[in-house]
């Protein structure tokens, strides 16, 4: 994620991805009873909504 954030030409993607990783380890950290597939969902959901709504807005802010 740091690198991609320092890259010239960045498009975010990985800081996306590492975002939703993150957010899955605090909700498992919430309840460490959460089911293996249910992280794994949860990250999914997490990283293609955050790319869907907010990667555009975010290298929009970047680069103006």
């Amino acid at each position: 994620m740091v690198l991609e954030l320092a890259a010239i030409d960045a498009a975010f993607y990985l800081v996306f991805l590492g975002a939703a990783a993150v957010l899955v380890g605090i909700a498992v950290l919430g309840d460490p009873t959460f089911p293996v597939w249910g992280q794994w969902v949860l990250y999914g959901v997490l990283a293609v909504a955050s790319m869907v709504f907010f990667r555009r807005k975010l290298y929009d802010r970047r680069w103006t």
